[in-house]
């Protein structure tokens, strides 16, 4: 049996539907899962999905996703608070990820792969799979959009060294809008963050942990690129510009606010578990 290398945690609501709008379904996104992760990859990882009880359509969708023949679980109970609940949502379906499942991704149902580039992510993944503390995002040279970056001024070019580019990394970033974290960081933050973009808070630990114990866990994977349906096409060029809202500046980040208290001890907690662990 094949161990589950990534999992998928998706909370899904059927969208009501206005005239002129290119909406998404489930199957837009479980039809590109298909064409990304192929052969072999496709039992590596698994689906967990969150529906309301009160979303008829989705109920009725989510009975056809057999036919993909992906890992899924489906979660269906109250939509509590809408979207303002997500990160408690996210938290319930991490409590059902497989105990051997090394890496966590948190999409919507809108958000689609670059199926050329996805088709080697597993393989890419796999290099890393004894990594238990690391964040990923996309590759700065193609998946810019939402990539967290030191400046708005500053771009990519080829012969960037990432590395050591992520360590003067102290005040202006992005959010990398849909990452991938190693399993073991979201068993130390013992939740999904203290926000409900749970994005926000995998922006902010590698700041924390840089400026407070010099540790760097960001990293990034050259075949992670992703795009929201609206600006996807398989056939065009990955876009390159930056969404200027996804920006955090550290000074608009208060100190002394709980939630900053909060996301500090979750980032002294990955410390002191890597140390535990020997690896620093």
């Amino acid at each position: 049996m094949t161990d589950i290398l990534l999992s998928f945690l998706i909370t899904y609501r059927t969208p009501e539907r206005k005239s002129g709008h290119n909406y998404s379904t489930i199957f837009d996104l479980f039809e590109n899962l298909s064409k990304t992760f192929v052969d072999k990859d496709r039992e590596k990882i698994e689906i967990i999905i969150k529906i309301d009880n009160d979303d008829v359509q989705a109920i009725s969708d989510c009975t056809q996703l057999h036919k993909y023949h992906f890992k899924t679980k489906v979660l269906q109970y109250g939509k509590w608070e809408g979207r303002w609940c997500f990160n408690y949502h996210q938290m319930y379906m991490f409590s059902y990820v497989d105990k051997k499942s090394r890496f966590i991704c948190i999409i919507t149902d809108d958000c689609l792969f670059y199926s050329e580039k996805g088709k080697n992510l597993i393989k890419e993944l796999e290099t890393h799979k004894d990594n238990n503390y690391v964040i990923f995002g996309g590759s700065p040279f193609k998946n810019e959009k939402e990539l967290v970056q030191i400046n708005p001024k500053e771009r990519y070019d080829k012969k960037t060294d990432y590395k050591t580019v992520s360590k003067s990394w102290t005040t202006h970033y992005y959010i990398e809008g849909n990452s991938i974290v190693s399993k073991k960081i979201i068993e130390c933050m013992g939740n999904m963050g203290w926000s409900v973009n749970i994005d926000i808070t995998l922006g902010i630990l590698p700041m924390l942990l840089y400026k407070k114990y010099n540790i760097s866990i960001f990293n990034v994977l050259q075949n992670l690129v992703m795009e929201r349906k609206d600006n996807y096409r398989e056939d065009k060029n990955v876009p390159s510009t930056f969404n200027e809202t996804f920006q955090i500046v550290e000074e608009k980040i208060k100190p002394d606010s709980y939630y900053y208290d909060l996301t500090e001890q979750q980032a002294k907690n990955i410390y002191l578990n890597m140390k535990e662990d020997g690896v620093i």
